[in-house]
């Protein structure tokens, strides 16, 4: 029996394992904290086929990938109601009482109230909105109305998805978190990264030794938060990894000693907003965050895209938000999904999304045209995940994916090759592609100098059309009007009058009619 009643998380039968002996006390403290038992672990595997198996501590440098393979994977939690937690208990007496921290943090869960969420997604225009309950969302550009809110203790979950190498984390245009505040601290330096020895940050492409460059980093050892959930890859650092692990932002996280529990990727994750946000819903619906990380490995979504989740912290802890889902779950039948006509648009989805719900129900409308433009123009890198395509057409279809199961509308892509006759579905819901017979849409041929032209094209008037040359960034594109003749049909040729972007680049064609657009894209040569 622990120092206190045991938390009601916690089943009679649970353990604490330590990897070597001389672990053990450190598992023993963290057991009476927590009212369980503690043993040595001589295999992973082994104590995975134990049920109460229910925390590994470790030293940072016993964590290989084929431990954390064992832990977190689908194959081995299939038979577990729980995923188990990893516990990082560094060599001396200051790492060894950080460990123990995850056990406070599981005593505090069990009292303590439903919280707030606050979710950043530097890739994504979403905007920034707040919650009743205090909980936040801010997107792609969004990082400083939230800079305070992070640092605070009333954050139930902090989730965040966005680029990251290990070392430093995108966030935002201009900003970056990393623990390079802290770096002067590591002695017995090991392997250094990259930017430290050429000098250059590369995710801002500045000089380190720049003045005020420390003011573009975050420190995330700042961070509050019961669980914090970072959708990212390399979250976790294996053994072996080119770099010291001291340098990474994981490191810098746990040194903070501010965060109860850390849920992450430990490898190249391809993720995306709707399976990070069901983790995220997950984590925050009050349940004991190791049974929801093992649920949500175990589904079929997460299986597909081979997604796995480390957890760093105590399985029995829990994180209750009033309100665990942010963004809006795309319901095709009712709301602002609800179809104006029997056919179901995708771009109705793209309004939502874009933080414009209120124009998806005014189709034909200037407004609605001009978000559904701009939310086009902004997502360019869509297009340029067909590098050899010649169509991307958003459908009005409706569409079973078959990765996530949900009937919805899709991007559709298709081949102008006459001996490919097939078109690709791309599910705005999680990504996944599947391949089904082409139909018709809009074609572009090659630029002729300043001369674009279209080779084919929907059989419906067109409302508005817009040409795009694509730089691989929003900011260094550039848009005109594609003309329209009175009739409603777009001209077979547009001269472009403006400023050419250096290339390469890509070129879009976006044209509106009904409910839906087709994008007719082609690779094009820049200007020097």
């Amino acid at each position: 029996m622990g120092i206190l009643r045991t938390p009601p998380t916690i089943r009679p039968g649970e353990w604490v394992g330590a990897s070597t002996p001389s672990l053990l006390s450190v598992a023993e403290a963290y057991a009476r904290l927590t009212g369980r038992k503690a043993d040595i672990v001589a295999e992973p595997a082994s104590a995975m086929r134990d049920p109460g198996f229910a925390v590994l501590v470790m030293e940072p440098e016993q964590v290989t990938p084929e431990v954390l393979e064992t832990l977190f994977s689908a194959p081995f939690l299939e038979s577990r109601t729980f995923s188990p937690g990893l516990v990082l208990a560094d060599k001396g007496p200051e790492g060894r009482a950080r460990a123990l921290q995850h056990a406070v943090a599981l005593r505090f869960s069990a009292h303590s109230p439903a919280g707030r969420r606050v979710a950043l997604f530097p890739l994504d225009e979403l905007g920034f909105t707040r919650r009743d309950d205090g909980s936040v969302i801010a997107g792609g550009g969004c990082y400083g109305k939230i800079s305070t809110a992070l640092t605070r203790q009333a954050n139930a979950l902090v989730s965040i998805l966005s680029h990251s190498d290990g070392i430093d984390m995108f966030l935002g245009p201009g900003q970056a978190a990393c623990g390079w505040h802290s770096w002067t601290e590591i002695s017995e330096i090991g392997a250094r990264p990259r930017c430290l020895i050429r000098g250059i940050c590369h995710r801002l492409d500045r000089p380190i030794d720049e003045p005020r460059f420390g003011d573009a980093i975050v420190d995330p050892s700042r961070w509050h938060a019961r669980v914090l959930f970072l959708d990212i890859c390399f979250g976790l650092p294996a053994t072996g990894e080119l770099f010291d692990r001291r340098f990474s932002i994981f490191d810098a996280i746990l040194r903070g000693g501010r965060v109860g529990a850390l849920v992450t990727n430990f490898e190249l994750a391809f993720t995306g907003l709707a399976i990070s946000e069901a983790v995220s819903e997950a984590l925050a619906s009050g349940e004991p965050i190791g049974k929801a990380i093992r649920n949500v490995t175990c589904s079929p979504s997460a299986r597909r895209l081979n997604r796995r989740f480390a957890l760093i912290g105590d399985p029995a802890l829990t994180s209750k938000v009033g309100s665990p889902q942010l963004l809006p779950r795309p319901d095709y039948s009712v709301g602002p999904y609800s179809p104006v006509s029997p056919e179901i648009g995708a771009l109705r989805f793209c309004l939502h999304v874009g933080g414009k719900p209120d124009l998806a129900l005014q189709p034909g409308s200037s407004e609605r045209d001009d978000a559904i433009i701009g939310w086009l123009c902004r997502r360019g890198k869509i297009f340029d995940l067909w590098t050899s395509l010649s169509q991307v057409f958003c459908s009005a279809e409706q569409f079973q994916c078959a990765l996530c199961g949900r009937a919805g509308a899709v991007f559709r892509s298709s081949t102008n090759a006459p001996h490919l006759p097939r078109h690709l579905l791309l599910c705005v819901e999680c990504g996944a592609v599947a391949d089904s017979p082409a139909t018709g849409g809009a074609l572009m041929g090659r630029p002729e100098g300043d001369v674009f032209r279209l080779i084919a094209m929907p059989n419906e008037r067109v409302r508005r059309a817009v040409l795009q040359l694509w730089a691989g960034d929003p900011r260094l594109s550039v848009a005109c009007d594609w003309p329209i003749s009175p009739e409603g049909l777009p001209h077979t040729v547009c001269q472009w009058r403006k400023a050419w972007p250096t290339g390469p680049l890509r070129a879009n064609v976006f044209l509106l009619h009904g409910d839906e657009v087709s994008v007719a894209s082609a690779m094009v040569p820049g200007r020097t």
